[in-house]
């Protein structure tokens, strides 16, 4: 995986965060959390991993689905799950 592999990840990331979670772009940050916003609850959490799944071909464990509720877990879950599928 590469820089721009890692960019598009993010971008995707934060592209689905922002429509899902009706969060503007500029508050999004790594700490964010489900307690932070409103729109965040477990509905809209699974929609977005679900998304994520979708578009980015992967499927995420049980354990990644109760680890994933913090936006720098999930994107380092998203960018384990991209290079073991490239390998």
């Amino acid at each position: 995986m590469d820089v721009s592999d890692l960019e598009r990840l993010n971008e995707v990331l934060i592209n689905y965060v922002s429509e899902i979670m009706d969060i503007s772009r500029e508050n999004i940050h790594d700490d964010m959390k489900p307690e932070d916003f409103e729109n965040w609850d477990s509905f809209n959490h699974i929609k977005l991993l679900l998304t994520l799944e979708e578009d980015l071909k992967i499927k995420f464990t049980d354990e990644e689905i109760d680890s994933s509720f913090n936006l720098k877990i999930l994107r380092e879950i998203l960018s384990d799950k991209i290079i073991n599928k490239n390998n």
